[in-house]
């Protein structure tokens, strides 16, 4: 879209001139457009134009309008998606008003927040019914890979038993030498097979893998030669420890070394290492990151964490090879609708990049289209080159693949993770069973303490210690040891606590604290009226809310007791406000004048903001999202800490693939520029990429953006066109890059997928639970009410009874 600011400067004789007049008012005094730019170039005239009229096309190459009802719809979906919808937005409030805005508001939050994701679960919940209807359901005629894999392995052993076998009909038992000599050896592999599955040697060898994964790890861009030396030694010693671990366990356990897949893998990994000494093979020494994975199975925490991912993988097999289909059944005619044809400015608007010439590039767009990553830009280059009913292809694409292709990974991760709580559960209930439930319980008869075997008249024969206790455990349903249930304070508390008033006067002090907090702003003078009424209105909240937390500690007992104050959460980010607000106002009576206390009262002002938690917590709906949410946070820090070591893996990957391979050359004619060398002799710039994977720090900053997929195209075609160090790129130079990019995008949808999973799971979890104490809360409360009525009707008995005989 063009402005009229930005018409071309006028040329005078192939210079461009680049003096503007100063002023309206004073047309005859120039000066220059750019800072620094000299005083003797020429006049800019065309800034004097005043006229601005409509162009041609619509923006976008005319794809972004509401001329019809066609390009309407293709507007209205684009801004369902979400993609550039703010930039339309922007067109529309200038073209018409600014209310324009309300517009695309009801269209963003109806279509995409209600509808899309209605949606979403609908597709996940109809297909979670469908595994729960086929679940024990195997086809016995279809054989997986994993099928596969432990036939092999069991036909190895069997192979392996039939020789041994046929190695003791062959040496039969009367050859005294032979045997003893078979002795010795089987003695020796016996010893061998207890040293290898010994606990030292495991530890010993995860140490091992420990060091090689920080070897790779500490790698940088332009490093110390000295480093490099040694990372070289290093990774020599490393390839020679574990190729001599594989010699030991094929020693001990002969072709039984095959039937553990970690051996399997180990074993491919010491063949990579040792071929990487060739300078064909280089370039695999990459792949020996893959060794992280023993460490992280190795801790059987994140092991028993890892195994929901895998049995998710597992059963998403069918859909990644459907994702598979899908991708190639739109990629070919992708290819044949919108490949190697051009447009009139094609190569400046995205930068040349050919999406669908090939079948590979082809269905490396889709899935592109299948994240939402600048699909409209893809869309605007397709429509401009053929028409505006290409539009169909990439709607088709977005509906079908994204809005229910992807939402059955939902559902697939949704179902897993409930799979696996039920068996949490039935663990849990395993182990809480008592091993003899005939066993009567008067065989472990509690122990009883000394003072509760004295009397209780009988306080002489106790120490101090364990009178204090008595007197302790006597007063344990006394508030504060100081007020009993049946005071008269502490009724009057408990029915204050319990009237619809109180609440209702506490959220309206919360809701004026809030608005006072809104009003603060650094700019106010300390000596105006404004900041002397927001610092009183701070001491008379403070004193409210100190009341509050006064009488429900007087009600409900502070620490001990079953709905004491400390028992919620929520009281207890009640007493942490109110104790950090008389700690500011503290801080601000005794240093009035010291400026080295200004952080410290900033920080105690930003922790008033969340006295709007307060609120939150006397709606029922809200708390109730706000105690499923913390309920789940630890469940959440679980996946986080497995999306920080596939992050970690990811970033180890990309720095042995492309540590100093994001630079390229900046200037006017590339042609003839292929490395750094050439690009700063013709007096360029040598410029990095903004995300990069020059060291660890950077590669696993570029694999979070990611795994938001916010931008992971642009690193994808950087991985691609990166020819080596300091070599300037060539488009789509390595497109094998591609199985690093495309399987950890795929993997992002898992997990993303996982922290939806726990949160529903979680918030169900609360709901029902919440169903089941409802009703035994209204109980005890109705329990409650009938026991403070008899408690004061026995009050008042005893006090008619009592002021007769006074008189």
């Amino acid at each position: 879209m063009k402005h009229c600011k930005d018409i071309p400067a006028y040329h005078d004789d192939g210079k461009t001139c680049t003096l503007v007049p100063l002023n309206s008012w004073c047309p005859n005094e120039f000066v220059p457009a750019v800072v620094g730019e000299t005083t003797d170039a020429c006049v800019n005239w065309n800034a004097y134009y005043n006229v601005c009229r409509a162009g041609d096309h619509n923006p976008h190459m005319g794809a972004i309008n509401f001329d019809n009802i066609g390009y309407a719809w293709i507007t209205v979906f684009q801004v369902m998606t979400l993609k550039g919808w703010t930039n339309i937005m922007g067109y529309f409030m200038d073209s018409s008003s600014f209310w324009s805005f309300s517009y695309f508001l009801v269209a963003t939050i109806l279509g995409t927040t209600f509808i899309v994701n209605v949606c979403g679960v609908i597709i996940a919940s109809h297909f979670s019914e469908i595994m729960e209807r086929d679940r024990g359901e195997q086809d016995a005629d279809a054989v997986s890979i994993k099928n596969l894999f432990s036939k092999v392995t069991s036909w190895l052993s069997r192979a392996f038993h039939c020789l041994i076998r046929c190695q003791d009909r062959v040496f039969p038992a009367g050859i005294p030498m032979e045997t003893n000599g078979t002795q010795i050896l089987k003695d020796c592999q016996r010893k061998l097979k207890v040293a290898v599955h010994s606990d030292l040697f495991k530890h010993g060898i995860m140490v091992a893998v420990l060091l090689n994964v920080i070897t790779m790890a500490i790698e940088y861009h332009e490093q110390p030669k000295e480093l490099t030396i040694v990372l070289q030694y290093s990774s020599i010693c490393f390839t020679v420890l574990f190729f001599l671990e594989m010699i030991l366990k094929l020693l001990a356990l002969s072709l039984a070394y095959f039937e553990d897949r970690d051996n399997i893998f180990e074993f491919v990994l010491v063949i990579i290492s040792l071929c990487q000494a060739a300078p064909q093979l280089s370039g695999v020494q990459a792949l020996l990151v893959l060794r992280f994975w023993r460490l992280v199975f190795f801790i059987p925490y994140l092991r028993r964490e890892l195994m929901v991912l895998m049995r998710t993988a597992e059963k998403s097999t069918a859909l990644c090879w459907l994702m598979l289909i899908f991708l190639f059944l739109f990629g070919v005619p992708g290819m044949h609708l919108f490949g190697w044809r051009s447009i009139p400015g094609y190569s400046q608007i995205i930068g040349g990049r050919k999406y669908f010439d090939t079948l590979l590039q082809s269905m490396v767009t889709v899935f592109q289209i299948l994240t939402l990553e600048e699909w409209h830009k893809v869309a605007y280059i397709s429509m401009a080159s053929t028409s505006a009913w290409a539009m169909l292809y990439f709607a088709v694409i977005i509906l079908i693949g994204h809005h229910v292709l992807l939402n059955v990974f939902g559902g697939i991760v949704l179902q897993c993770y409930q799979a696996m709580q039920l068996e949490r559960a039935a663990q849990e209930a395993t182990e809480q069973q008592p091993a003899d439930p005939t066993r009567p319980e008067q065989d472990n008869p509690e122990p009883t303490s000394v003072e509760e075997t004295v009397p209780a008249d009988d306080n002489a024969s106790l120490s101090l210690t364990q009178r204090v206790r008595r007197w302790c455990r006597e007063r344990e349903d006394w508030s504060l040891y100081l007020f009993s249930p049946q005071n008269r304070f502490r009724v009057f508390c408990q029915w204050l606590i319990s009237h619809t008033m109180f609440d209702i006067i506490v959220l309206l002090f919360i809701s004026l604290s809030c608005i006072t907090v809104v009003m603060e702003r650094p700019a106010i003078h300390p000596d105006s009226m404004e900041r002397w009424i927001l610092q009183i209105s701070t001491y008379i909240f403070s004193a409210v809310f100190l009341v509050e937390m006064f009488v429900k500690v007087v009600a409900l007992g502070l620490l001990i007791g079953r709905e004491s104050y400390c028992r919620s959460a929520w009281n207890v980010i009640d007493g942490v406000l109110v104790i950090t607000s008389f700690i500011h106002i503290l801080i601000e009576v005794l240093t009035p004048d010291n400026s080295n206390m200004l952080t410290v009262l900033t920080v105690f002002r930003l922790v008033r903001t969340l006295r709007l938690l307060r609120a939150l917590s006397r709606v029922p709906k809200l708390k109730q999202t706000m105690e499923a949410l913390m309920t789940s946070f630890k469940p959440l820090g679980n996946i986080t800490l497995i999306c920080c070591i596939i992050f970690l893996f990811y970033g180890i990957f990309g720095l042995q693939l492309f540590k100093g391979k994001f630079y390229h050359c900046v200037g006017h004619d590339l042609r003839n520029i292929t490395n750094k060398t050439d690009c700063l002799a013709a007096n360029y710039s040598w410029v990095g990429k903004q995300l990069n994977f020059d060291n660890l720090l950077q590669a696993v900053l570029s694999v979070f953006v990611m795994f938001t997929k916010d931008g992971w195209v642009n690193i994808m075609y950087d991985g691609l066109d990166a020819v080596g160090v300091d070599q300037q790129p060539v488009q789509n130079y390595n497109e094998w890059m591609l199985l690093y990019f495309i399987p950890f995008m795929v993997m992002s949808y898992f997990l993303l997928n996982m922290f939806i999973g726990i949160s529903v799971e979680t918030f169900q979890k609360c709901q029902r639970e919440q169903r089941q104490v409802a009703p035994e809360r209204e109980e005890e409360a109705q329990d409650q009410h009938a026991g403070k009525k008899s408690g004061e009707a026995s009050l008042c008995e005893k006090e008619r009874l009592v002021k007769p005989q006074k008189h």
